[in-house]
């Protein structure tokens, strides 16, 4: 199938024409899930990281089509114990702050609505998303993306989004969107990566055709101020897992900044975060064992993609059941769930999951103690 790549060659802070490629992965998949298509149907396309010169930001370019990246749900941030408490913990940062009237973007399945709900039933909660699967009647469901054509009936007083910004293609022209949707005063209560540790630790669920911009703690705290977001608090979640944030809306210009000096360190940062990771994987290729492989997402096909030998793979592993059986798109791996570890001797697993990495060894460790894995 062909597509037309979109084309964003430019410092998505600044717009500026200053970007250099420091990485490529030349063939990766386009859909980060699984699949029942026959693998002649699935797309890879060359992912390229590339940095600012001007002010460090590292991003990806060219984008593949969002119909094509999210032409499926994949259950993203709904199995595991690290998401649940994510979830909860995110909920009771929002109910600090007694919310009437919400628009979540990017609600999915209502999880996070649910939690907030439980508090409070008579909080109005709309979601907008285009993959938006939910049958409480409390809440009012968009089916659609929210961009500048979105339309609510009056501005609302709280926005709230979990994991989401990274995804946005336009970020400046989705704050600015946020901003005219709040009524005055308003809310805007958001859950981001960590990405600084993310890259200090080698997580491999950083940048993709979904996460396409490094937006860490520094450039979001710029982008917030640009578009009059006030910074009310800021929470983190786990060591090195989420940061949680409380925006008001403000009518006042707020003086902000860019994070100054960063180029030189944000490339150094990523080349090394890139040379780890081809060594974990010259380090697995090298030895006898076959393997397991632990998630069917975006981080197996990150390492398969980068050059682990997909001969020395027996299975992915996976505990969301609705993947079970199914294909990891880009290969012809498929997916079984972690218990067929039971039947097997020593397996070796590898887990490279970010920050669910503890949640995972222990789990395997619970199914068969004699089982080995490789992290790093």
């Amino acid at each position: 199938m062909k597509f037309i790549p979109i084309d964003r060659s430019y410092d998505v802070i600044t717009g500026n024409d200053d970007l250099e490629t420091i990485y490529t992965i030349p063939n990766f998949p386009v859909f980060m899930g699984v699949t029942t298509e026959p693998i002649r149907n699935d797309i890879n396309f060359p992912m390229n990281f590339q940095i600012s010169k001007g002010t460090g930001m590292v991003q990806i370019n060219p984008l593949v089509p969002l119909e094509l990246v999210y032409q499926y749900s994949h259950n993203s941030g709904i199995v595991g114990k690290t998401w649940s408490e994510h979830h909860k913990s995110l909920a009771s940062f929002i109910m600090k702050y007694n919310p009437d009237n919400v628009l979540e973007i990017g609600g999915f399945t209502g999880i996070l609505a649910s939690h907030c709900l439980a508090s409070n039933e008579n909080i109005a909660w709309s979601i907008a998303d285009p993959h938006a699967e939910n049958n409480d009647e409390r809440i009012k469901i968009y089916k659609t993306f929210f961009d500048e054509n979105f339309k609510i009936d009056k501005p609302v007083g709280m926005i709230v989004h979990s994991h989401l910004l990274e995804h946005i293609i336009d970020v400046n022209k989705f704050l600015s969107c946020c901003y005219s949707n709040l009524e005055e005063d308003g809310l805007m209560i958001l859950s981001i990566p960590n990405f600084k540790q993310f890259i200090k630790n080698r997580f491999l669920n950083c940048l993709n055709f979904e996460h396409t911009i490094c937006l860490d703690e520094d450039f979001s705290v710029y982008l917030f101020n640009k578009y009059n977001f006030e910074i009310v608090e800021k929470e983190y979640f786990g060591e090195s897992n989420s940061i949680f944030f409380c925006l008001k809306k403000s009518s006042v210009s707020i003086n902000t900044e860019l994070p100054k000096d960063v180029y030189e360190t944000n490339k150094s940062n990523m080349l090394e975060y890139f040379r780890d990771t081809e060594n974990f994987i010259d380090l697995i290729n090298k030895r006898e064992e076959k393997f397991y492989l632990f998630g069917a997402h975006v981080t197996s096909q990150f390492i398969l993609a980068m050059g682990l030998d997909k001969n020395k793979i027996i299975n992915i592993l996976d505990n969301d059941y609705k993947k079970m059986n199914n294909r990891l798109y880009g290969t012809k791996l498929t997916v079984q769930s972690p218990h067929i570890l039971e039947f097997d001797k020593e397996p070796c697993i590898i887990v490279k999951n970010g920050s669910y990495d503890k949640e995972i060894s222990e789990q395997i460790l619970e199914i068969n103690p004699k089982a080995k894995i490789f992290t790093y």
